[in-house]
């Protein structure tokens, strides 16, 4: 027998072995992509900005607020966050009054009155609620440019057309 350099006996990996390592670099590959796409949002659009939801922004559509600079949208989305726990306030007390309005409803003997005391209460609290977008809305518009209260004013239609027409133009 003579010893061959290029014939070795080393062995060979079985089945298992392979498939492992192909999983391994399965899975590396895609937490690189992950961790990437992660990345790139990060420092190419900064960090996402939370719009006020819809109680906030009736008047104040989002494409307004996404159309000004940077600063300014942290300005006015300052005005909007002194207000956000009176919001908070009036989705709770909403939201029992609609529990309320459930009660009157299961309430046996059933009690009309009773019910449409209780859709009442339900009315008053989302006219409160109504109110209150108002005076923001207010705050917020008494400190826009000319500009932008013209901006404003273009998003406020387009977003009413929107709704008129279908699906486009919508925030």
């Amino acid at each position: 027998m003579s010893a061959d350099p290029a014939v070795t006996n080393t062995p060979k990996p079985s089945g298992r072995a392979r498939w492992w390592s192909i999983l391994l670099i399965a899975s590396l590959a895609l937490n690189c992509l992950l961790v990437g796409a992660l990345a790139t949002r990060w420092y190419t659009h900064g960090r996402m900005e939370r719009f006020s939801g819809a109680s906030y922004t009736q008047l104040l559509p989002r494409r307004f607020m996404g159309d000004l600079p940077a600063e300014r949208r942290k300005e006015l989305m300052a005005v909007l966050a002194g207000h956000r726990d009176d919001f908070r306030d009036s989705r709770s007390a909403l939201g029992n009054a609609a529990i309320a309005i459930a009660g009157a409803l299961e309430k046996e003997p059933y009690d009309p009155d009773a019910a449409s005391k209780a859709i009442d209460g339900f009315g008053a609290e989302a006219a409160g609620m109504i109110g209150k977008g108002s005076d923001v809305a207010r705050k917020v518009i008494a400190t826009l440019s000319p500009e932008e209260r013209k901006l404003l004013a273009q998003r406020i239609r387009e977003r009413s057309m929107g709704r008129k027409g279908g699906s486009e133009g919508r925030d």
